[in-house]
């Protein structure tokens, strides 16, 4: 039996840098020494590796797939620190994944403390567990929290790819003391030895790379097509590590033809059955009514057609939950990526039951025990009624927009076995360790905000990773759900399953708080320094050594370069050969682009085909006339190349046109070549006025190197060309010995004919111009009048004279702008965020956040105290916005600060908190028929009609700061994307908590936010909490105690009911 080749048993080498080393993980590892911890089961050997990595004080990146047990290096970490008297930090991406992360390591260890922006348990704690936005704050505060930190661990450190949130775990690593040894956790990333070369350099701390392909359980993949008459409704196409199972794809394929016939007709055939059942209930209820038969009314198709798809997704749902227990495959995971789909199939499956008396008799007292520690009023909620009913069935329900409490419930409940399935949005995968038996995909295409598409290779693995249970399931079952004549493209399945993992990319931002914490903790850290040490200045600075070493050099030969020019060259004449490269240098920076620009202009680039006549300079062969033979065309214009055709110029002509010193760089000979076409006593060699065949050559040239496009166009046909091209190709194998076809003869004498007889479209310097780049070519013509001067200037030098004295200067020049350039990539200015910083300093100066000496001031202070939105923080607190409002007004107007304005859809408010993605609607969604008392009213003038003049008139004060930042930001160029971002703010929200901090019952506010999920509006209360705080942190800095007092009356005011319920995992044992 032939041995299968999968990507377990496939040996790679190791990758090893001066900062990272990556461990073998076939490699024995060595005991450690009274160990801080033990476990009650044999360790893998990457955990071993990682700690004995740790016990050497190194620090440590683990790469591993969902529930490897990576999380026991984290906990070996803490085990040290508290061995060792001093505290550690176990961070997480999400406040849920913290309160779970807590309960856990509570029962393994003796002080361990929870901090979140609305809980605050043991913080003395030897061990706290935060989000990573809390440890920066501390870091910056430099807070006496972290006083003898030993260990960070980063959970989920992958995370640093978030577009929204990712600067921050870059900020956090950066601002980490030294001494601090550093734990990161992450899903597999193919980069991940050049992400911790950058955190060993950053930190000066090298890291040892412990990586894992290997599963605990391995995945078996399907493809389920449902019943229908399929003979087989699973299809493996993937066994553990092993290749993609091609055949059973082409299996499946084959039945897709098949089935669309078949569904078609069983479609019409319900639709069919629809109608007349319809018709028949309207002429039974007339009957009994006495209404005439003509006003019976056949339903519209669409209606028809929306209760066949929801019929038919009952059904199927029905069967594979069925099929799930005949195979035992429960529980199960079932990901779809919209809360609207996750509550619909529930709904839809609400008569099927899952569980037994016993399992009944658990969820009830377990679900009843918890809802009855909430307030008496919010007990019998309309989504707890739903979610109970849905429990008792063994069915659950987990997405952003379930209360908290209840999305607690179930995790609880299916780590106990009880949720046989629970539907699930993408959140569910980032959560602890809940593994699953079988995971099931509704689809594997998802809204990203953009647009819809395919999970990205990463997404799968993440979700699909919840399959298998260790040391219960000998194999993990993920399931994609794919009627047959909805199957994905082979490509599409073979590259989600088996392509690369996202790329661990910078996400740095240079923020404003950033800044002003920089520069009000002078003798800290710059912020020069940090740009320097972001994730995205890697590459640039890892060749900063190679720079250095490169400039000694150039600085040496500059000197002598120096002394060559002197000897050579008398003033007059250097004054007079510098100014010529000055002006020509100028030039070409934009000869180069606006050449491509004229001439890659579609009319211009029709012209320049075989047979036209055109000159060109390349290399040596300046200014020479010739026929475009071929053009290889490339989708980048600059990047075609056209064979041409010249009279053949001896070498010893040529030679003298070749620099003496070495140029090198291939950029820098152009350069030469090309300033010399401009000087002008080196004239155009001429051609012979016969020419034999012998004596032409072939060159390839680019855009760039066609000087002139001539009106004269030699007429060669396809096998001419065809003939030349072959004469050519043989002449170059036989070095010349070969007989020429008549075609290369005949274009010889056509070429010399035409040499003398050029009429130019488009002069030499690309003069004529679309009038779209019009004004690129004004300054296009200022660069070729100080061009033009200069060359009139050198026009009385002799031509061998000039050729030695320029070489000399030329060597002298180039050597000036090299050193120049490696000073340049030395320096601050060079870095990519650098002009953004710039410009950031000046708006800060301008909007007196800080002084011209750059002393951050009483705003800019206060701007530093807030996470987001830092400059509408500051401006509204000095513009005494709040100071007539009173606390619920307080609250209800800063909940702008968590809520962010629509783009695209009205659906858009309805985005998962921490996913941004939107969901693509499925069948069942489209029975939803929206009744009229759904609808969301005009908020701007309904809603707001209701609140208190002060508040409407503390909203336009707001609106009108926003925008006034905004337009300096623009003014100073600053993007929106790099700015404060109050562009993004909402006043959506205002109404509501308005009702909220007025101590409305929460059904009651669930009311007037039609447009909210429950567990959205928890969310965003919590939220709105964390900002008062801040907002009154900054307040403080006034000096004045009235506005933050009432600040944090307004905090009070929200802090209240089913919102700030404590977490199960803080208040269960």
């Amino acid at each position: 039996k032939k041995r299968m080749l999968t990507l377990a048993n496939v040996k790679r080498s190791l990758n090893k840098t001066e900062w990272a080393e990556e461990l073998d993980m076939n490699k024995p590892c060595p005991m450690v020494e009274d160990p801080a911890m033990t476990f009650p089961f044999e360790l893998d050997n990457f955990q071993k590796q990682a700690i004995y990595a740790l016990e050497n004080g190194f620090n440590v990146f683990v790469a591993a797939h969902t529930s490897a047990g990576k999380t026991v290096v984290a906990e070996y970490a803490i085990a040290m620190a508290q061995r060792n008297s001093s505290r550690s930090v176990y961070t997480s991406p999400v406040k849920a994944l913290s309160n779970q992360k807590y309960n856990d390591f509570r029962h393994t260890f003796a002080n361990v403390g929870l901090i979140t922006g609305d809980i605050q348990i043991n913080e003395s704690a030897d061990c706290l567990i935060m989000t990573t936005e809390i440890l920066r704050s501390m870091l910056y505060n430099s807070s006496d929290k972290i006083r003898n930190l030993e260990f960070v661990i980063f959970d989920e450190v992958h995370y640093i790819n978030d577009p929204e949130r990712g600067h921050v775990w870059e900020e956090v690593l950066i601002l980490l003391p030294s001494e601090v040894q550093i734990v990161m956790l992450s899903a597999t990333v193919p980069n991940v030895i050049e992400f911790a070369t950058w955190v060993g350099r950053t930190q000066q701390r090298k890291v040892h790379v412990c990586t894992t392909q290997h599963r605990p359980v391995p995945l078996q993949h399907y493809l389920y097509v449902g019943g229908g008459g399929v003979k087989e409704r699973r299809y493996l196409v993937k066994d553990g590590d092993g290749p993609f199972l091609r055949e059973k794809y082409f299996e499946l394929n084959n039945l897709k033809k098949e089935e669309e016939i078949k569904q078609k007709q069983a479609k019409r055939k319900q639709i069919d059955k629809l109608r007349n059942m319809e018709r028949k209930k309207q002429m039974d209820m007339a009957k009994k009514t006495g209404a005439p038969a003509e006003n019976i009314k056949c339903p519209e198709y669409s209606e028809l057609l929306s209760t066949y798809k929801a019929n038919r997704e009952k059904t199927f749902w029905r069967e594979f939950i069925n099929y799930l227990e005949s195979n035992d495959w429960m529980p199960t995971v079932v990901f779809a990526f919209s809360r609207k789909t996750c509550d619909m199939l529930a709904d839809l499956l609400s008569s099927v039951d899952l569980t037994t008396k016993t399992d009944k008799m658990h969820i009830s007292s377990f679900f009843r025990r918890q809802i009855d520690k909430l307030d008496e009023i919010d007990r019998n909620l309309p989504q707890i009624v739903k979610m109970e009913g849905h429990l008792k069935n063994g069915i659950g329900v987990h997405h952003s927009g379930i209360l908290p409490i209840l999305k607690e419930i179930v995790e609880v409940l299916f780590q106990q076995g009880k949720v046989k399935m629970l539907f699930a949005t993408e959140t569910f995968a980032m959560g602890v360790n809940m593994p699953a038996r079988t995971v099931v995909f509704n689809s594997i295409k998802k809204f990203d905000g953009n647009q819809l598409r395919l999970l990205l290779p990463s997404e799968y693995i993440q979700m699909a990773g919840r399959a298998g249970r260790r040391g219960k399931d000998s194999a993990g079952n993920v399931v994609i759900v794919t009627p047959p004549e909805c199957l994905q493209k082979l490509e599409d399945l073979e590259n989600m399953m088996l392509g690369t993992p996202c790329h661990l990319q910078s996400q740095f931002k240079l923020t404003y708080r950033m800044i002003l914490n920089t520069l009000s903790s002078p003798g800290k850290i710059t912020v020069q320094t940090i740009m320097a040490r972001s994730y995205c200045e890697n590459h640039s600075q890892l060749k900063h050594s190679q720079y250095k070493m490169d400039l000694l050099t150039v600085k040496q030969a500059l000197d002598k370069a120096e002394q060559t020019v002197k000897e050579k060259l008398n003033d007059e004449e250097a004054k007079l050969l510098s100014n010529f490269f000055d002006k020509a240098f100028a030039y070409i920076k934009v000869y180069r682009k606006m050449r491509e620009t004229i001439l890659g202009h579609h009319r211009i680039l029709k012209e320049i085909n075989p047979g036209r006549l055109v000159r060109v300079s390349k290399g040596p062969h300046i200014n020479q006339i010739g026929v475009v033979i071929d053009v290889i065309s490339q989708v980048d214009v600059s990047q075609s190349v056209y064979r041409i055709m010249i009279p053949k110029v001896e070498d010893k002509f040529l030679d003298i046109y070749r620099p003496k010193h070495s140029i090198g760089d291939e950029e820098w000979r152009e350069h030469w070549y090309r300033m010399l076409s401009w000087v002008p006593q080196l004239a155009v060699h001429t051609a012979k006025v016969n020419l034999f065949e012998d004596e032409t050559k072939m060159i390839s040239a680019k855009l760039y190197d066609i000087v002139e496009v001539f009106k004269t166009t030699l007429s060669l046909s396809a096998t001419q060309i065809a003939n030349i091209l072959r004469d050519v190709d043989r002449s170059y194998l036989m070095k010349g010995r070969v007989k020429y076809s008549e075609d290369s003869f005949q274009l010889a004498s056509k070429l010399s004919t035409a040499c003398s007889k050029t009429l130019s479209v488009i002069d030499e310097n690309g003069l004529r111009f679309n009038m779209d780049v019009t004004l690129k070519m004004e300054e296009m013509y200022q660069y070729k009048e100080d061009l033009d001067i200069a060359r009139t200037c050198i026009f009385s030098m002799d031509k061998n004279e000039f050729l030695e004295k320029f070489d000399a200067l030329f060597h002298w020049k180039q050597m000036q702008i090299q050193c120049e350039q490696l000073t340049y990539n030395l320096s601050d200015e060079s870095m990519t965020l650098y002009p953004d910083y710039i410009n950031k300093l000046a708006f800060l100066r301008e909007r007196n956040f800080i002084s011209q000496s750059d002393t951050v001031l009483m705003k800019g202070l206060m701007a530093a105290r807030v996470g987001k939105y830092e400059l509408v923080v500051s401006e509204l607190l000095m513009e005494n916005v709040l100071l007539e409002l009173g606390p619920e007004e307080v609250a209800a107007l800063l909940s702008v600060l968590v809520c962010q304005s629509k783009v695209g859809t009205s659906d858009t408010n309805k985005l998962e908190v921490n996913d941004f993605h939107q969901p693509a609607p499925t069948v069942a969604e489209e029975k939803v028929v929206v009744k009229p008392e759904d609808k969301v009213f005009n908020r701007d003038e309904d809603m707001h009609k209701n609140l208190p003049d002060s508040l409407n008139n503390a909203i336009v004060r707001v609106k009108a700061i926003l925008k006034d930042l905004h337009d300096m930001e623009m003014m100073h160029n600053i993007s929106d994307t790099d700015g404060s971002e109050g562009h993004k703010l909402s006043f959506d929200l205002v109404p509501i908590m308005y009702s909220w901090a007025k101590q409305q019952p929460f059904k009651e506010v669930m009311k007037v936010a039609q447009d909210y999920q429950e567990g959205l509006l928890v969310r965003y209360i919590q939220q709105l909490l964390e900002a008062l705080k801040e907002v009154e942190t900054a307040a403080k800095v006034m000096g004045d105690p009235a506005v933050p007092e009432k600040i944090n009356q307004a905090g009070e005011k929200i802090k209240r009911g089913i919102v700030f319920a404590p977490s199960l995992y803080t208040t269960i044992d």
